[in-house]
């Protein structure tokens, strides 16, 4: 069998490649997101009508939603995301001076730093406050960072004003009902693959 160290130097050149040829479509530790966007408008009663000769099977709504989501991921300038259970595996660890302990991925951190190669801001909202957040996102050259948000969309609205951009130039990956007001609003809506069954409703 090739070594999986093969298999990680291989991807990573496909990532790269695909990077500096168009603007990204996926993210580390996604799976299944492409017809993230078309649930959460079915979801909000946005959805479009089926028409005429149009396939209205699963397979039919998965290709029609992989090409929908993949028109909206070229328009995105800027990409937020949530953080626990997103950036990381949503584990609090306390010390025993109460001191929150996030683990975050390294592989999420280069991907972060992909974007920001290729020309696409990047930011945090959250609800949770964390010094290891904050000491992460320095790392990372990531200076959009709004920790405590009880109205992530009044947020979101205040960030892109700030950008100078549209709702429909963004991006937000989310994994709980507390992100719906910002992905029903943005461009580009993607989830975790184990973001609760209101944003991907189980298979």
């Amino acid at each position: 069998s090739v070594p999986r160290q093969s298999h990680l130097a291989r991807n990573r050149i496909d990532a790269r490649q695909k990077f500096n040829t168009n603007r990204p479509t996926h993210f580390t530790q996604l799976q299944e997101i492409s017809n993230a966007q078309a649930i959460l408008l079915r979801h909000s009663g946005n959805a479009p009508p089926a028409t005429a000769g149009t396939d209205s099977s699963p397979r039919g709504d998965a290709m029609s939603a992989t090409a929908d989501a993949a028109t909206r991921a070229s328009q995105v300038r800027i990409m937020l995301f949530d953080v626990d259970g997103v950036l990381t595996d949503g584990t609090l660890l306390y010390g025993e001076d109460g001191e929150k302990i996030k683990a975050f991925n390294t592989l999420d951190g280069h991907g972060l730093k992909m974007l920001a190669e290729v020309g696409i801001l990047t930011g945090i909202i959250t609800g949770r406050r964390s010094r290891a957040l904050a000491l992460r996102c320095a790392d990372l050259g990531i200076n959009i960072l709004h920790q405590g948000v009880v109205d992530k969309a009044a947020v979101f609205a205040s960030v892109l004003s700030e950008c100078g951009l549209q709702a429909d130039q963004a991006g937000y990956m989310g994994d709980d009902v507390v992100d719906l007001p910002v992905m029903v609003r943005c461009a580009f809506a993607a989830a975790v693959h184990a973001a609760c069954r209101h944003i991907l409703p189980l298979r």
